[in-house]
């Protein structure tokens, strides 16, 4: 996991920029080291403490929304804290060319900034956690498929990915987020994987406020990669009595012509279970159709390009911090948020209804209920070519 390689490298560019220049005694030194270093291998340290997953520990909420939100601050100050230290880097290497002294209040005007950049972390880091557990609203994309029937002309989607249920959830959110997209009044509503953590009651409670979600055509879903950490047979088997069919390597067809179709995660393959399988699902097909695939990756789209219409996935959370998206897009084959071309297929990647609660922050890539609605072509309006471009 990558946050498993964030923890050194946070606890020792912190203590390495701002801790060492300190001007205090030794042994003060050396207690905030601990404390950042502690704070930095929290996933490591509530996994010791909690003993039961590493994806939630059996720890009280308080202590993880505290452990959290102290992460959070580190990693702000450390992404703060980079471009300044090279700076100062820089200054020094062209001072040291040209020989001359630094000035001789430089390290306290560098200790002063580091302080005022900790205020702008603490600043920061709570914003982003207020963002990231926000109800998210409704947001609209119009997308154009060639060979959609006539019937499904204007077709609504509702889309719920990576919720992240868990026994810190709250019912209220589940339940807004249920509200919301009701009222959006879509014709099918999908569920992308990801959309639980772990296996106890109080996921489960949760997981049935799901079985209010409404729609014409019904609630279809597919795995992610957190349903195989947290019981995947026993959540394939539940989320079915919640009112939600799985689509697991299959396929369906819709009242208005089109094929509905959904795979498995990549994640099977660590668990002995059937792999994803989208050349399989495709010979399904009548050989003219319009077909719309599910799956939880994004990357899955190399593989099934030449095969659907349209791809629906969720996953990487639209990047979650802008900055940090660049590097998500690079580990999910270019793919991090919103609609793109692949091949002949359109993709389309949500932000995801919520966050991990190990990693609850967001800022400027917001969560979503994604609704798309789709139209041919042929009967595009000035209005939506304008929204297209």
């Amino acid at each position: 996991m990558m946050l498993k390689f964030v923890s050194p490298i946070l606890a020792i560019g912190i203590c390495l920029i701002a801790i060492y220049p300190l001007r205090i005694r030794w042994w003060w030194k050396v207690a905030l080291s601990s404390m950042i270093t502690l704070i930095s291998f929290k996933y490591t340290i509530l996994y010791w403490i909690g003993k039961s997953s590493y994806m939630i520990p059996n720890v009280p909420g308080e202590i993880i929304r505290l452990a959290e939100w102290l992460f959070a601050v580190m990693l702000a100050w450390l992404i703060f804290l980079s471009p300044v230290f090279a700076g100062k880097v820089l200054i020094r290497l062209i001072f040291l060319i040209r020989k001359k002294k630094l000035p001789d209040n430089w390290r306290e005007f560098g200790n002063q900034l580091n302080l005022f950049l900790l205020w702008c972390a603490v600043i920061c880091a709570s914003l982003g956690i207020f963002w990231g557990t926000c109800v998210p609203p409704v947001k609209e994309q119009t997308i154009f498929l060639k060979d959609l029937p006539p019937q499904a002309e204007g077709m609504k989607i509702a889309i719920l990915t990576d919720i992240h249920i868990d026994t810190f959830t709250e019912s209220r959110y589940i339940q807004e987020v249920v509200k919301r997209t009701n009222a959006a009044e879509p014709d099918l509503i999908v569920l992308l994987g990801d959309l639980v953590d772990g296996a106890n009651h109080k996921c489960c409670e949760n997981i049935d406020l799901l079985s209010g979600l409404k729609a014409k055509y019904g609630v279809y879903g597919v795995p992610g990669n957190h349903e195989y950490y947290s019981g995947y047979d026993f959540w394939m088997e539940y989320f079915g009595n919640a009112g939600i069919t799985m689509l697991l390597n299959q396929s369906t067809l819709l009242p208005n012509g089109v094929y509905l179709c959904g795979i498995t995660d990549n994640t099977a393959a660590n668990t002995s279970r059937e792999l994803p399988d989208p050349k399989g699902v495709a010979r399904e097909l009548p050989e003219q159709n319009c077909s719309i695939l599910l799956a939880h990756r994004p990357s899955a789209a190399v593989n099934t390009k030449d095969y659907f219409d349209l791809q629906l996935s969720g996953h990487t959370h639209g990047g979650m911090i802008y900055g940090l998206d660049l590097i998500l897009k690079y580990l999910n084959s270019g793919f991090v948020s919103g609609l793109y071309q692949v091949g002949d297929m359109q993709l389309y990647l949500s932000n995801g209804t919520f966050l991990w609660n190990r990693f609850p922050i967001r800022f400027g890539r917001f969560s979503e209920i994604s609704l798309i609605q789709l139209k041919n072509p042929n009967t595009k309006t000035t209005e939506d070519k304008k929204e297209q471009k």
